[in-house]
């Protein structure tokens, strides 16, 4: 019975490792992330336009939103000075101690809101 416990608890022991390694790098913001869509909402309705549709006369083209890099060391490729960290789900940019965009990280995608006038644009990067 003494051997059928011990084995029991390294087996679950193990399997709950493993999940741990699995999930690690889930919540991970580090990384890459490109333009995936823009949400406008205005007026009531909400109206979403990713590559190739069109936004107030204009194609909406990839290299309108080049990618981001988030480095592991809290620095952002080719954006001297700007740093970046992780605070309550949000990705807050800053460039010095002035804070420059928070994003809302949800699950691989960040997102970027703004208000002007009676428009909401959201813009979606994915990782």
């Amino acid at each position: 019975m003494k051997k059928f416990k011990t084995l029991l608890l390294t087996s679950l022991t193990a399997i709950l490792l493993c999940f741990c390694f699995l999930f690690a790098g889930c919540g991970k913001v580090a990384g890459t992330y490109e333009f995936d869509k823009m949400e406008v909402e205005m007026l009531g309705e909400t109206y979403t336009y990713e590559i190739g549709d069109e936004f107030m006369g204009q194609v909406i083209e990839a290299d309108d939103y080049e990618p981001i890099t988030f480095n592991d060391d809290g620095t952002i490729e080719d954006m001297e000075g700007a740093t970046w960290e992780e605070e309550d789900g949000k990705v807050v940019i800053k460039m010095g101690d002035m804070v420059m965009q928070t994003l809302t990280k949800k699950g691989s995608k960040l997102i970027v809101e703004e208000t002007m006038g009676g428009m909401k644009m959201t813009i979606i990067y994915k990782k």
